[in-house]
C-alpha cells in the first residue's frame, strides 16, 4: 500500500503540491497603539451594563460603558448606542411631558456627545426646543 498522496492546487498535474506562503508581518507605526479585541463575555458585560444604566437614565455610566465598547468591540458598541438612544428618546420625551424642559435639553446633550441623538432630535418642539 502506497502513502496517502499530497494535496495537490486542483490543476491540471495531479502531482502538483501546494505551495502557501506567510506573509510578512506589518510593523505598526511607532507611538500607534490597538486594542485588543474585548472577549465575548467582557463586551456582554458592557452591553448589559450600559443597557442597565440607560434604563435607569444614568446616562453618564451609560457613556462610560460605551466608550469602552468603542475601544474594543464596535459592533456591541453599535448595539449599546442603539439602546441609548431609544432610552434616552423616552427619558427626553418624558421629561418634555412633564414641562421639564431643561432636564429634556440636558439629556439630550448627553446623548448627542454618544452619537445616539437621532431618535430624541424629533421630540422637541416650540416651548421647549432642540439645544
Amino acid at each position: 500500500m502506497s502513502a496517502p498522496a499530497a494535496p495537490t492546487s486542483g490543476g491540471s498535474h495531479p502531482a502538483t503540491p501546494v505551495v502557501t506562503t506567510a506573509k510578512p508581518a506589518t510593523a505598526a507605526r511607532p507611538g500607534t497603539t490597538y486594542a485588543a479585541p474585548a472577549a465575548p463575555g467582557v463586551s456582554q458585560a458592557l452591553i448589559d451594563a450600559g443597557t442597565k444604566a440607560a434604563q435607569a437614565g444614568d446616562f453618564g455610566t451609560a457613556a462610560k460603558k460605551l466608550t469602552e465598547l468603542q475601544r474594543s468591540d464596535k459592533a456591541g458598541a453599535k448595539q449599546l448606542q442603539t439602546v441609548i438612544a431609544r432610552e434616552g428618546y423616552e427619558a427626553v420625551t418624558n421629561a418634555i411631558r412633564r414641562g421639564d424642559c431643561a432636564k429634556a435639553q440636558s439629556i439630550f446633550k448627553q446623548l448627542r456627545s454618544m452619537g445616539a441623538d437621532s431618535l430624541a432630535s424629533g421630540a422637541f418642539n416650540a416651548s421647549c426646543p432642540k439645544p
